[in-house]
């Protein structure tokens, strides 16, 4: 037992001063996680929602298909989530709303629902029409 106290004892400032910097750098990266923390959320600011005015459709059909399509309407409306800061910067030009026709059979005339990609800053909410009438034109 004795042999165990006079281990424990040894060497017992290098010890404490150990002890002293492990406690002081486990403080410093809990401060700087509480601080980045903080950061990111003051960053995110209200959320707001914003409806973007005729934004186009863009036909996607695969490269051996030679049929014109006429699409009806061929613009939409696109409601989006984010920050109420960066709302002021979406425009039509940075939303793509993608019919894909790639799978259409020899129908004349079919619907097709909307694919809709938003910046990965903003939440996609809904577009209006959810899908478009498509007819194939000679």
């Amino acid at each position: 037992m004795k042999d165990y106290l006079t281990l424990l004892f040894s060497n017992l400032t290098w010890k404490i001063i150990s002890l002293v910097m492990a406690i002081g750098l486990w403080g410093l990266i809990h401060l700087a996680v509480i601080q980045e923390d903080a950061a990111s959320r003051a960053d995110d600011g209200p959320l707001a929602s914003r409806e973007i005015q005729n934004v186009p459709i863009i036909v996607q059909t695969s490269s051996t298909d030679t049929n014109r399509y006429l699409i009806s309407p061929q613009v939409v409306k696109v409601s989006i989530q984010g920050q109420w800061a960066l709302l002021d910067t979406v425009d039509a030009s940075r939303i793509r709303v993608v019919a894909d026709m790639t799978q259409q059979t020899g129908e004349d005339a079919f619907a097709v629902a909307l694919e809709v990609v938003v910046p990965p800053e903003f939440q996609f909410q809904r577009c209006m029409p959810q899908s478009i009438r498509v007819e194939k034109s000679n």
